[in-house]
């Protein structure tokens, strides 16, 4: 092939590369989403799940199948989610303060792992944990791909 006709193929190529880099970045433009604190919309959680906590949900829906969520959720000192289980496996990413979390159907702080702000840890699906801010205020990021349930410990 000569050059001659090289150059015409060349700049279709870079031409095509061009727009479909284009066409992606004009993309993800409009699924960018931005969310200021107080933008959020907190809600307690129940009593019968957990202490002193409230959430967010950032992302979602929980129930669509294949949907990414994000929930952030908030741990005032003291605070306790009590032991469950989810159906989906979860990713967890400590924001602020030092989250105490446990495997098991008992609280047992004996068997507990400290994880301080910036740890990132994984709760495969159908794990039995609790968690705990005992040290001051915790935040923490929970996601997961729907749908999601929290499932309880039988009695």
């Amino acid at each position: 092939m000569t050059l001659h006709k090289l150059i015409p193929i060349s700049l279709l190529l870079i031409t095509s590369l061009f727009l479909s880099t284009a066409l992606a970045e004009e993309k993800n433009q409009a699924i960018q989403r931005f969310i200021v604190n107080t933008e959020s919309k907190w809600i307690d959680l129940p009593e019968s799940f957990a202490s002193n906590a409230r959430a967010t949900i950032l992302q979602g829906p929980l129930d669509q199948p294949g949907t990414h969520y994000e929930l952030r959720v908030h741990l005032k000192k003291g605070g306790i989610i009590v032991p469950h289980s989810h159906t989906d496996t979860r990713y967890v990413t400590v924001l602020a303060g030092e989250l105490i979390s446990g495997r098991g159907t008992v609280i047992d702080l004996k068997h507990t792992i400290r994880y301080p702000a910036g740890s990132y840890f994984i709760i495969p699906a159908g794990t039995i944990h609790f968690a705990q801010a005992l040290n001051g205020d915790v935040v923490y990021q929970e996601s997961g791909i729907g749908p999601t349930a929290n499932l309880f410990p039988e009695e």
